[in-house]
């Protein structure tokens, strides 16, 4: 039985009130924390740049964050960081997303509380909005125009760390049940060809672009070419880097196809955005005010039953969620998913074959959106599942299970 909860609170104080070593892993798309430009571009003595809606002009809007997002106020603390690796076993794995002018703060966060950053995955896609303008048009000088001071968003980088081992990885697995990737379960392909995952992840439009830039492959019967170079028998080459030993080609799987089939492609449903969300008001994602850069209630997202600015495809948490995921044990294998926004994230843990799928979040519009996209989610599982638990009363529900999570870990 998978079953998810989430605590409606602020993530800080949620996560204090959970034991220590209860999670085999975490996944989150955390506060992008843009409105650090404020303040490190004021005046060293000017007042604080304003959060509230009231502000307007381009300073003021772009100091409330992502989409003029007020809760977009900085990035997960190293207090949120250190608590997350306390309530994790060790082994355990965090993916974090982040945003490309801010995700090395996020980083610096996670490492320096205790974290191992054991890599950085990038997510591709082809969809993003240019958010920029024509300088020339700003001044009325022709000599500036086509001038902007933005690039077309076409990644997010995806932060991969580890908390420390207990001894090797074969120690860890014996004593705490999780560590490693699941490769296998997260291979690339279908039927023969599984290909080994990499760090680059591809929208179906990112793909798309990729294959228009190399030759299409005409397939042909699976090859094995060798891996081993002779002179060191039992030894894997990798580019031929072993005592000098020549570059061997690697297998060649006889599927055709582009260079996008060498990744993994994360294909979003069409309606999985607003999908269990019937009945809900419309609302917007884009809190930007009216003025200054741009009338936004023409030129931006237009309003839907969903209005979470940052939705990920599920497919992609999904994929996500069964890298880090444990095999099967008896006891359930639990990820903490805070920050979990409109449940994106805690959708694909459930659908990667999570046990327990635990969410924190501190808006309650969010928490009601989640909830019901979560139970629409469960009808398309493949095994049944226990209703969500909200709670919007986190500390004394997760001090109710204390003695339950710590018997067990004990057992």
């Amino acid at each position: 039985m998978i079953s998810t909860r989430i605590a409606t609170g602020d993530v800080l104080a949620v996560l204090r009130t959970v034991p220590a070593a209860m999670f085999d892993g975490c996944l989150f798309d955390a506060p992008y924390g843009l409105t650090s430009i404020g303040r490190r571009f004021g005046r060293k003595h000017s007042a604080p740049p304003k959060t509230d809606q009231g502000s307007n002009g381009v300073y003021g809007r772009t100091a409330r964050g992502f989409l003029g997002q007020t809760w977009d106020g900085d990035v997960p603390s190293a207090e949120v960081c250190r608590e997350l690796l306390r309530v994790c076993k060790p082994g355990s794995w965090a993916l974090a997303f982040g945003h490309p002018r801010t995700f090395h703060r996020l980083m610096c966060n996670i490492e320096d509380t205790g974290w191992e950053i054991r890599d950085c995955l990038m997510w591709l896609y082809g969809q993003g909005f240019p958010k920029s303008h024509d300088l020339g048009k700003k001044l009325g000088d022709p000599a500036w125009n086509g001038y902007g001071f933005a690039l077309k968003p076409a990644y997010e980088p995806v932060i991969m760390a580890m908390k420390p081992l207990d001894g090797s990885f074969a120690n860890n697995a014996r004593e705490w049940g999780v560590a490693g990737l699941n490769i296998d379960g997260c291979r690339i392909g279908q039927e023969t060809v599984r290909r080994y995952p990499a760090n680059i992840v591809l929208d179906e439009q990112a793909a798309s672009l990729l294959d228009l830039q190399g030759p299409m492959s005409k397939g042909g019967k699976y090859k094995k070419t060798g891996q081993r170079d002779r002179r060191h028998k039992g030894q894997q080459l990798y580019g031929g880097a072993i005592g000098g030993g020549r570059q061997n080609a690697p297998d060649s799987y006889g599927d055709a196809g582009g260079v996008s089939r060498f990744f993994y492609c994360a294909k979003a449903g069409k309606h999985e955005r607003n999908a269990g969300l019937d009945g809900l008001p419309l609302d917007r994602p884009d809190k930007r005010s009216d003025r200054g850069m741009g009338t936004w209630n023409t030129k931006g997202v237009q309003p839907q039953q969903n209005p979470h600015p940052c939705v990920k495809p599920i497919a992609l948490t999904e994929w996500l969620a069964r890298l880090i995921l444990p095999p099967e044990r008896r006891d359930p294998r639990r990820i903490m998913v805070p920050y979990c926004g409109s449940g994106s994230e805690m959708i694909g843990a459930m659908r990667a074959g999570w046990d327990e799928v635990w969410g924190i979040e501190h808006e309650e519009q969010y928490v009601e959106i989640a909830t019901r996209r979560i139970q629409e989610a469960r009808l398309y599982l493949p095994r049944a599942t226990e209703s969500p638990t909200t709670d919007r009363s986190a500390a004394s529900e997760l001090g109710r299970r204390q003695r339950t999570s710590t018997a067990l870990l004990a057992g």
